[in-house]
């Protein structure tokens, strides 16, 4: 088990991730792209703010806060590919195209969304709030580079009978090799922190709940 097991699980449940909770969130909102079944404007409760957000999603957000007649956005951070911010002694990096790219040493091509590296001085998380079929490949090489990463949080899917949306080759790929992922984090002593889509998996040491 990580010596941080104990902090990593207080912090993950005192964070929102889209519209996933996995406790009684407090600290901020990390949204890692703008589609509705991940907009946390569009959850059950209100979000604990700032929400963090990739600059390319500004607009959109902004779009929902006139939607909404609230006026303007609330406390928020947007970061651009490879900037962060500290919140409350929490470093939060925002990994766009290039830095996806750079740390993989594989080819990135438009994103599903942007991941999300929070770090404090005794651990190292990493936030995938979705994935196309192209992704696989450079965040098994990501994982396999960054050595110093304690825990991940990782979509859990079923069958994509639309599977072209997410540029796979066949209706089970993200299903299959994101558990293969897994299952290979897990013998490394990572801990795995799953937000299903809707799937609850088996590999996850911990399930989130969608608001």
């Amino acid at each position: 088990m990580n010596s941080n097991t104990e902090e990593i699980e207080k912090l993950i449940g005192s964070i929102q991730f889209d519209r996933w909770v996995f406790g009684f969130p407090t600290r901020f909102t990390i949204a890692s792209h703008k589609h509705q079944d991940h907009d946390p404007f569009r959850g059950s409760m209100l979000f604990p703010e700032p929400l963090i957000f990739g600059e390319k999603f500004r607009e959109r957000f902004a779009e929902r806060i006139n939607e909404m007649q609230r006026g303007k956005l609330p406390d928020h951070f947007n970061l651009s590919d490879g900037d962060f911010t500290t919140i409350k002694n929490i470093r939060v990096r925002c990994l766009g195209r290039e830095s996806l790219t750079r740390l993989s040493q594989t080819e990135v091509v438009h994103p599903h969304a942007d991941w999300w590296v929070l770090s404090t001085k005794k651990f190292m998380v990493l936030f995938v709030g979705e994935l196309d079929g192209s992704e696989l490949k450079p965040l098994s090489k990501l994982l396999e580079e960054a050595i110093d990463l304690d825990a991940l949080l990782l979509p859990s899917y079923g069958r994509i009978d639309n599977f072209n949306t997410h540029r796979l080759s066949d209706p089970e790929q993200l299903q299959r090799e994101i558990a293969e992922i897994a299952e290979s984090e897990r013998r490394k002593g990572r801990i795995l922190f799953a937000l299903p889509h809707p799937v609850i998996p088996k590999w996850a040491d911990r399930v989130a709940n969608r608001i």
